[in-house]
């Protein structure tokens, strides 16, 4: 499998421990650095590089791309080529899975937010703008060390909800053939859905 997006390996542990053979990339290096670092049951490859525009020279059964990882691409000619790069690294009548917030889900986000634990503190604040469709969201951490520092860390994350109808005319014109879409919770439908699932065959 192809875990594009793969970040610090969260996904790529859990399949490793199944004894799936994973390849994970990522346009961030230090998150690939952390990824190369975790135990695994199958060691897999890992390489720096951006979603919309990779060659690995090989294709894969399974590609995924997870964690809203999409919605991270603010403009559509960004996630056109992000779904050319998958098609391209999908075998043939092999899988491309993606998951996504909707406009709905990033509309829901909640404007504030904080958590804490005994090691670190997390607050996030932000807004979604109805207009461009992208959320905003500053993200502050304080996190204690073992040594008993604190290091501060910030962060701003930006999405862009993505209409179902421009997602599978998309993912249809790239050439994948069937395109099958679930909500993730089971009382919702696809117009309700603040998160939906995409699996789609080549």
């Amino acid at each position: 499998m192809l875990d594009i997006a793969c970040g610090t390996g969260v996904l790529t542990v859990r399949l490793a421990d199944k004894n799936v053979h994973v390849t994970g990339i990522d346009i961030n290096s230090e998150m690939i650095r952390v990824a190369k670092t975790k135990d695994y049951k199958i060691k897999p490859q890992f390489s720096v590089a951006d979603m919309r525009n990779f060659d690995l020279g090989r294709t894969f059964r399974v590609t995924g791309c997870f964690y809203d990882a999409i919605n991270h691409l603010t403009d559509e000619d960004s996630v056109i080529k992000a779904f050319e790069c998958a098609f391209r690294h999908t075998e043939e009548n092999g899988y491309y899975l993606f998951d996504v917030n909707t406009i709905k889900g990033l509309k829901n986000w909640e404007p504030f937010q904080s958590s804490r634990r005994d090691n670190f503190f997390v607050r996030q604040h932000g807004e979604f703008d109805p207009e461009t469709r992208i959320g905003a969201y500053k993200v502050e951490a304080f996190v204690k060390r073992f040594d008993g520092e604190v290091d501060f860390i910030e962060e701003i994350i930006t999405e862009k909800g993505y209409t179902d109808a421009f997602l599978r005319l998309e993912i249809a014109r790239v050439g994948f053939k069937k395109i099958l879409v679930k909500p993730f919770k089971s009382d919702e439908t696809i117009a309700t859905a603040e998160r939906l699932l995409y699996i789609c065959k080549k």
